[in-house]
């Protein structure tokens, strides 16, 4: 498979975890009688690891805005079940930071 034109394997990366962390946050809204919305952003740094000498993202953060439908008032266990079970994320080396933006 050939990236679309601009996109290297760190963009589709990010874009996995991203798409990963939505729909896992989608999936326990679901479980829970509730709708979700949600767009987002990922973004992440390359450089030489120190402990190893190698390259590799070292940095990444995404941000998710979502809105639940009915909305919920307390969000927190919905969002760690979410980046437990998001298994782009698990799967790094390093753990994602999270920006959970939810209404």
């Amino acid at each position: 498979m050939t990236p679309p034109e601009g996109w290297s394997a760190d963009h589709l990366l990010l874009a996995a975890l991203l798409r990963c962390s939505i729909e896992s946050l989608a999936y326990h809204a679901r479980r829970e009688g509730r709708e979700l919305r949600a767009s987002g952003f990922a973004s992440g740094t390359v450089t030489k690891r120190d402990d190893d000498g190698r390259y590799a993202f070292v940095d990444v953060e995404c941000t998710i805005h979502a809105e639940l439908s009915p909305r919920v008032a307390e969000v927190d266990e919905l969002v760690l079940k979410a980046e437990r079970d998001c298994f782009v994320g698990s799967s790094l080396k390093i753990a994602p930071r999270y920006d959970w933006r939810v209404s």
